[in-house]
C-alpha cells in the first residue's frame, strides 16, 4: 500500500460501536475480537478471547493478520486498542480492503462494559478461535464515548491555527500546512504514526 493510498484510506470514515453491540455476536462466534495494541501493552491485561494482533503487522508484513484473515471466514472482526485510535486506523484498513470491520475503542470500554480481562498471558497469544472459549457476558448498555485525549488534540489545533495565521499574515501558501495537524484533530488519528504501530493520543482523560 503505497502512501497516498494509505491516508486515502485513513481519511475514510470507520464504524464506531460500543463493546455491548457486540458482545453478542463475539459471544456466538459471528464476529472475531481483536486487539491491536503493541506486544508490550499487552502485559497489563487483555479482553477475554481476544485475538493478539498488532496493527504494525496488519500495516507491515502481515506475518499474523495474514494467516489470521484467511482463516476469518468473512466473519465481522470488531478491534479494539488502548484508546481507539490505532483501532480505527485497523478498521478503516479492513474496511478498505471487503473486510467487516469495526472500531469498539479501547480496552477500558470493554472493561467498562463488564468483560472480562485476562492478565495471565502465559499460554499461546492466539489459538485457534472456538465460540465455546468466549466468556459468559451480560452487556450493561453503556454508550461509548470515543476520547483521543483532550490534551493532545488541543496541541494540534492550536498549532495548526499558529501556522495558518503566519501564513496568512505573511502571505504564503505554507500556512495551509496548518490544515494537517487540524484535520488529525479533527479525525482522531494521525497518519504519521501508523508506521510505527502507535496510538495517535496515547494519553487517556480521567
Amino acid at each position: 500500500m503505497n502512501l497516498f493510498s494509505l491516508l486515502k484510506t485513513k481519511l475514510s470514515p470507520a464504524p464506531l460501536l460500543s463493546p455491548s453491540e457486540c458482545a453478542a455476536r463475539v459471544l456466538s462466534g459471528e464476529a472475531l475480537l481483536v486487539d491491536v495494541r503493541e506486544p508490550g501493552e499487552w502485559a497489563s491485561g487483555v479482553a477475554e478471547s481476544a485475538r493478539l494482533l498488532p496493527l504494525s503487522d496488519l500495516t507491515g508484513t502481515r506475518s499474523q493478520w495474514g494467516p489470521f484473515l484467511a482463516e476469518s471466514g468473512g466473519r465481522e472482526i470488531v478491534l479494539y486498542c488502548a484508546v481507539g485510535g490505532r483501532a480505527g486506523v485497523a478498521a478503516r484498513i479492513l474496511a478498505s480492503e471487503g473486510f467487516r470491520a469495526h472500531n469498539t475503542g479501547g480496552l477500558r470500554d470493554w472493561i467498562a462494559s463488564g468483560w472480562p480481562v485476562v492478565k495471565d498471558l502465559g499460554s499461546p497469544p492466539n489459538p485457534p478461535f472456538s465460540p465455546s472459549q468466549t466468556p459468559a457476558f451480560q452487556p450493561k448498555g453503556r454508550t461509548m464515548k470515543a476520547n483521543i485525549g483532550s490534551i493532545d488534540r488541543v496541541i494540534r489545533i492550536v498549532a495548526g491555527l499558529c501556522i495558518l495565521g503566519a501564513g496568512y499574515y505573511f502571505k504564503s501558501w505554507w500556512g495551509l500546512v496548518g490544515l494537517l495537524p487540524i484535520v488529525t484533530a479533527a479525525f482522531r488519528f494521525c497518519p504519521a504514526y501508523v508506521p510505527f504501530g502507535l496510538s495517535t493520543c496515547p494519553r487517556q482523560d480521567k
